[in-house]
Formats: C-alpha cells, structure tokens, sequence
C-alpha cells in the first residue's frame, strides 16, 4: 500500500489534508489562522501555534498532551509566525484509523503506549493542511519512523508485530532545505546504529540528490511525493486561467 493523501478535505478550514500512511493510519488535519487569540496566548511579536489532536476513540490523553507539545515546537521551526502578531494558527488533527491490533498495545495501561508511531504521520498531514491552507513557511517538511530489528536490519513503515519486536524506535522529520528538525528515539541502540538509521531516514524522507521525479509511487521520497500533491493542487486551481 502507498501513502494516499489530499488537499483541502474540509470545505470550512482555510485549509485541510488526509494523509494514509502504508501501515494503515490515517489522519485528517485543519488549519485556521492567521485568527483571533485569546489575552492569555497573545504573543506581541509572532503568532501563537495551537495545536489539537483528537484520538482515534475516546478523549485525549497525556499522549496526545505530548504530541502537541512535540508538533508546535517543530511547526515554529519553520512558519513564518513574526508575520502575524497577536494572532493564531489554530492546527486540529483527528485520526480516522488506525492498525487494526493498534488496541493490542498498552493495553493494561493505555499511557504506556509509545506516541513515536503515531507521529511522523501527524507532521506530515499538518505540513501539508498548512500548504494548503497558504501559511508562511520557510521550507517544507516530511517526517519517517524507523525501527531497529537487529544490529543489520531496519523496517520503515514497520507494522504493530515489527514495533513490538523492535530494538528501538526513531522518528526523524527532514526539512526541504535538509536540515534535521526533529529526532526522537525509545530503546537501546549504539551510535553507529543510529548514524545508519539517520541516513536511510533522510533517504526516506529526501531521496537522494539524482533522485527522478518521474519514478513510480512507490519509489519516491516523501519529499517527492509532497510536491507531486501541491503540482496537483496548483495545476487544478489554475485552470481557470484556460477558461
């Protein structure tokens, strides 16, 4: 199964993307802003990032608490937020699905499942609702887990079964400009693991310099793949233009 994703799935957010990812999560994420702050967010020289996200089933958790946390930190890496002052970018992801064994994990305590799975897929919608949604950035961004089976051997994409498995867990979020925005890591590896995991992580999310965009779905970096979604999305908002 490929990544399936597309724009503007909400008509009342200023701008909205869904995003299914091979393993069979699938999120749908909104954008609203620049809009009215409350007094007590209000910053005086850029905006402020809201970010919501709404589980599967259920009400939100210090999971999701976390992720949040983890996604407005990385989104104001890169939004332009000195354009809009005392304003806000309202960012709301629901997930639509998940893995069909997902409830198998933590299941004694739901607080002990790991939020590094869900994640890389909750950057990426968000990247592109606020593509769609035009908000300024200063570059794009694409996100990927890895999970370390063995000393060799790497899953991207990995399943319920491979997560369990795994040694550890790393998700990494590339920028378009390649810079390393985000690394997060859970379980034992040494540092020659993860300068492998590193590497085919960025391979994953950027391809490689030579990489031709004219390759099957399967073969292009999500990277690619963006930017195939956005030529889309242009080419039909321009063919008014054709009458």
């Amino acid at each position: 199964m490929a990544i399936q994703t597309s724009l503007h799935s909400l008509s009342r957010a200023d701008g909205s993307a869904t995003y299914a990812s091979p393993n069979g999560c699938s999120v749908l994420a909104a954008v609203n802003g620049p809009i009215e702050v409350q007094r007590r967010d209000e910053l005086p020289e850029e905006a402020h990032i809201e970010v919501t996200i709404r589980p599967y089933d259920g009400v939100g958790q210090v999971k999701e608490r976390h992720l949040e946390v983890v996604i407005a930190n990385t989104l104001r890496d890169v939004v332009h937020l000195e354009m809009f002052p005392r304003q806000m970018v309202q960012l709301t992801i629901q997930v639509l699905k998940v893995p069909v064994d997902d409830k198998a994990i933590g299941r004694t305590n739901p607080q002990a499942e790991s939020y590094l799975p869900m994640l890389p897929w909750l950057l990426n919608a968000a990247c592109l609702a606020l593509m769609d949604a035009a908000i300024p950035m200063r570059c794009t961004f694409t996100s990927t887990i890895v999970a370390l089976m063995s000393k060799t051997s790497t899953r991207d994409h990995p399943t319920i079964a491979e997560l369990n498995a795994a040694k550890s867990l790393h998700v990494l979020t590339f920028s378009s400009k390649d810079e390393l925005l985000l690394a997060e890591s859970e379980g034992r590896f040494s540092m020659d693991e993860w300068d492998a995991i590193e590497e085919k992580a960025k391979f994953i999310c950027l391809g490689s310099p030579d990489a031709m965009i004219e390759k099957g779905e399967e073969d292009k970096s999500l990277q690619q793949h963006t930017r195939s979604v956005i030529a889309e999305k242009v080419t039909v908002d321009e063919r008014w233009r054709n009458g």
